[in-house]
């Protein structure tokens, strides 16, 4: 299983991708992300400052396990995988673990569907946006190769034994 969450992210300095025409965009960058649910914002490296020449358009206050720092903040376009494009995207300047240059956080995770599997001991995860439909893993039904204690609790969480709630259809 893995224990972080990584894919390729290309930036750009921000623009608006409805007037610009596409021969003037400015070029997109890779780099690699690390997609972090317990992060509000997005934070970028100073090597990514550097390479894409971007100005500070403000200061936030950063909290994080070392208190609390006052850091530049920059707009950038980022796509991430399956060309899921978000133009003008509020980040902040940080320290990440190399090789990692880009941090996606909530800001952005929030704006779509975001879904991690680990089937079969390999871990994938997906995002889109915008968000197509509610994926609740609680409320789907257990397939049937799935075995089941009889006197355990229903996955359904009505509080009842399987045997006595949706085991009972399977039985007959």
């Amino acid at each position: 299983m893995a224990n972080q969450l990584v894919s390729p992210v290309l930036l750009s300095p921000a623009f608006d991708p409805t007037t610009v025409p596409k021969d003037r965009h400015p070029p997109f960058v890779k780099y690699q992300g690390i997609w972090d649910t317990g992060a509000t914002g997005s934070v970028i490296t100073q090597k990514v400052v550097s390479q894409l020449k971007l100005k500070p358009t403000g200061m936030a206050n950063v909290h994080g396990a070392h208190g609390v720092r006052t850091v530049n903040t920059h707009l950038v376009n980022i796509v991430l995988p399956s060309e899921v494009g978000i133009p003008g995207v509020r980040v902040t300047e940080g320290d990440l673990p190399a090789p990692t240059d880009v941090l996606i956080g909530m800001g952005i995770i929030g704006q779509g569907d975001f879904a991690v599997t680990n089937f079969k001991e390999r871990t994938v995860f997906s995002f889109r946006t915008p968000s197509l439909e509610v994926i609740d893993f609680e409320t789907k039904a257990v397939p049937d190769n799935l075995p089941i204690p009889l006197n355990g609790p229903c996955p359904c969480n009505s509080g009842r034994k399987y045997k006595s709630c949706c085991g009972r259809a399977r039985r007959r």
